[in-house]
């Protein structure tokens, strides 16, 4: 990597639901469930803890508790 630590840079995680009632087609109950699970604390500490090929360096930031 060739900049790392840049607050800019880091790769927030976030999910957005679509309005069902301005989208047609949309899975609701399969949104929610997603949403639900990427808010569990156990899944936002495996996003945050990711890294790729050894590295020490993290390369998502879950950011549920901040929003």
């Amino acid at each position: 990597m060739l900049v790392t630590r840049e607050p800019h840079l880091q790769r927030v995680m976030s999910i957005t639901r679509v309005n069902p009632d301005k989208v047609v087609g949309i899975n609701t109950k399969g949104a929610q469930a997603l949403e639900d699970y990427l808010l569990q604390p156990s899944v936002q500490a495996k996003i945050s803890q990711f890294r790729i090929n050894g590295s020490p360096l993290q390369l998502f930031w879950a950011e549920a508790t901040n929003n």
